[in-house]
């Protein structure tokens, strides 16, 4: 009597009593009623935990129902592969069927898979406490306050800033230039006029057109 695997449709793996010296039982311990399309579907040849080398084989049946499949997922080459009902793993030494153990083959199957890598445990590692130093200060955000990281206050004084100068008056765009002069205006505001005195000079020049020069009267 041995030790098989037994891999349920929902991937759940079970240990089991196998008193058979041949595999041509196996597919009434993974529930079949015949071993019709039940057979070998793969074997690896691999060290186990104790650095022994055995062959590890995958019986399945590849042909089922819908809604039967074996969720399972299998190391390659049959990771992509589609197996219906429960599948049955053996280890064998020159063909002899021999016991194996559920610590067992979760070694063999990282190993098929390459290993795993814990990236938590990296993480961990490559991580270092930083104790502060007495002229160590840190941000509101918890931050080590040096040349590259500032606190939040700075940036809030900068926008204060910037709204008080954004409040206050150009004072070239109050003022009007003449529609007469266009051509001659000088780019200093010199040369720019109000709005109401503008109008004022407008006012004198009509009447300076309008009344003849007393002095040119009594010349005449």
């Amino acid at each position: 009597m041995v030790n098989i695997l037994v891999i349920k449709k929902s991937g759940s793996i079970k240990v089991t009593d196998y008193t058979e010296e041949s595999v041509n039982q196996l597919y009434k311990v993974a529930g079949f009623k015949t071993k019709q399309d039940f057979s070998c579907v793969t074997e690896w040849t691999m060290e186990n935990d104790k650095n022994k080398t055995y062959d590890y084989c995958v019986y399945a049946k590849n042909n089922g129902n819908a809604g039967n499949e074996n969720k399972y997922d299998f190391p390659p080459p049959i990771d992509n592969e589609l197996y219906f009902g429960s599948c049955v793993i053996v280890k064998k030494k020159n063909n002899t069927l021999k016991s194996i153990r559920l610590e067992e083959w979760e070694y063999v199957y990282e190993s098929l898979f390459g290993g795993f890598e814990d990236l938590g445990d990296e993480d961990s590692d490559d991580e270092e406490d930083y104790e502060l130093g007495p002229n160590d200060k840190l941000t509101k955000s918890g931050y080590l306050q040096d040349g590259f990281v500032v606190d939040d206050d700075e940036f809030e004084d900068e926008d204060e800033d910037d709204e008080y100068f954004e409040g206050e008056p150009d004072q070239e765009d109050d003022l009007v230039y003449s529609d007469d002069n266009d051509d001659n205006i000088d780019s200093n505001t010199e040369n720019a006029v109000s709005p109401e005195r503008n109008k004022k000079n407008n006012v004198d020049t009509v009447f300076q057109t309008i009344l003849p020069d007393k002095d040119s009267e009594l010349s005449e």
